[in-house]
């Protein structure tokens, strides 16, 4: 599988971001199951950096939605930080 990315963010305000591209999945072996998927998406930067994701796939006819929050803990004794994220999602299949 080769999976071709193309997109753009921009920030909106001082507190919103949005982006928006493409990815194109392509199967080797020509299996007929390529499919193209356009994204949108939306984040915070407020506490827990909120952000809303949904995506399309035209080929498969399906729609996913992808909620997620993120904080960033520091930890400046060892010069690095703790990570912690949650994300959800709902999948519609449409075919």
């Amino acid at each position: 599988e080769t999976d071709l990315y193309a997109g753009y963010s921009f920030a909106i305000s001082d507190t919103f971001s949005i982006d928006a591209g493409v990815t194109r999945y392509t199967y080797e072996g020509g299996s007929g199951d390529d499919s193209t998927e356009p994204y949108f998406g939306v984040s915070a930067d407020v506490l827990l950096s909120p952000s809303v994701y949904v995506y399309h796939d035209f080929d498969y006819e399906t729609t996913t939605v992808i909620g997620s929050v993120g904080y960033s803990l520091p930890i400046e004794a060892i010069n690095a930080s703790l990570d912690l994220s949650s994300s959800v999602g709902w999948v519609q299949n449409g075919a």
